[in-house]
């Protein structure tokens, strides 16, 4: 996540990256969450080859 070092630089603690990171997966999943479809009829089937 190349935007919470963009904010605070490269000399932070653990503690403050984890807290930027939760702050910009809660900003993804807001974002998500307003262009999700309720009861999409044709939702997206994933296969997962990892």
């Amino acid at each position: 996540m190349a935007k919470k070092y963009d904010r605070v630089g490269l000399d932070e603690t653990g503690e403050v990256y984890n807290k930027l990171a939760e702050e910009v997966c809660a900003e993804m999943t807001a974002a998500l969450q307003a262009v999700a479809v309720e009861n999409e009829p044709n939702p997206v089937k994933i296969k997962w080859y990892c």
